[in-house]
């Protein structure tokens, strides 16, 4: 099982997902604890993040991952990869990059949107409402 994760906020991952010390509640405590690395993201600024999951994990998972990442954030993206050697380090995105993406979970408080589309069939249990195009 692997979940990696560069993002601008760090601090908000630690105490979303890593189990570090924090007076935050631990609002991922169903969550399974994985060793997570993080990187700053050139040209991004905080709740931005990119992310690596075991597409197997599921769709459920992979939501539930990204929403606990954004848990500080009023407006979050995590542009999600199936492996840590193609994580992106910058913006703009590479074309490779941007093709190489299974999921996409976006968070506005404001408007209420709360979703992840993720590449079918790549990431076991996506609903087919919940499918992004193909690249």
């Amino acid at each position: 099982m692997s979940v990696f994760i560069k993002a601008a906020g760090l601090s908000l991952l630690c105490a979303a997902l890593a189990g570090c010390d924090s007076e935050q509640p631990d609002a991922a405590s169903d969550l399974p604890t994985q060793p997570l690395g993080f990187e700053q993201i050139i040209g991004a600024g905080p709740g931005t993040m990119f992310a690596s999951f075991d597409t197997g994990l599921g769709y459920k998972f992979m939501q539930d991952t990204a929403k606990a990442a954004c848990l500080d954030e009023d407006i979050c993206e995590v542009i999600i990869f199936r492996s840590n050697s193609i994580l992106p380090t910058k913006f703009p995105m590479t074309n490779r990059e941007v093709a190489e993406s299974v999921g996409n979970y976006t968070l506005n408080r404001s408007t209420g949107e709360d979703e992840l589309l993720a590449r079918c069939p790549d990431v076991a249990g996506t609903p087919a409402d919940k499918c992004m195009a193909a690249s």
